[in-house]
């Protein structure tokens, strides 16, 4: 558990690093890409809402994005997305202090949809169908809570705070 009341950039991302690489499957090893730069630029795309070739060409001596998504397509199965969310957010959960789940805390929910562009079916199947926006009829739907605690914003995806309390998964 994190209990100092400041936390680094490089701190965080270190803590991300060592979840990431002890429940993702990325064996990659290379003179031009490695597995902690793979883990670096999907950090990259999610916190800052960009795509996996803005955030190589953000980062400083990074392989192409064309070469980041072919080494996360090849290593990385569509059918086992879910079991690598449920890894990676248990493994997060271990860092949440538990006297979060000890009190009544404030909670908000979210409920959006990421455009989905791409065209392999596999990947399509974990899509919603919705009206035409932003170029696009397909969309992952993603659900998430912010909790209020100390003066910190707490986010964990839906699904696995309704599976603590209730102890069932919850499948949108």
């Amino acid at each position: 558990m994190i209990a100092q009341k400041e936390l680094r950039a490089e701190e965080i991302r270190m803590t991300i690093q060592e979840v990431a690489q002890t429940h993702l499957p990325f064996e990659v090893d290379g003179y031009v890409c490695s597995s902690e730069m793979i883990i670096d630029v999907l950090m990259k795309a999610a916190t800052e809402g960009i795509s996996l070739d803005a955030a190589c060409r953000d980062l400083t001596d990074t392989a192409t994005g064309k070469t980041i998504r072919a080494i996360i397509n090849e290593q990385l199965s569509v059918e086992q997305l879910r079991e690598y969310e449920a890894e990676i957010n248990a493994a997060l959960q271990d860092w949440v202090p538990e006297q979060i789940f000890k009190q009544k805390l404030d909670a908000a929910s979210d409920e959006h949809d990421e455009p989905f562009y791409g065209t392999r079916p596999e990947l399509r199947a974990y899509t919603v169908r919705s009206r035409a926006r932003k170029g696009t009829t397909h969309f992952f739907r993603i659900a998430s809570a912010h909790v209020m605690h100390l003066a910190a914003w707490l986010h964990w995806r839906t699904r696995e705070i309704l599976k603590y309390h209730f102890g069932q998964s919850f499948t949108w």
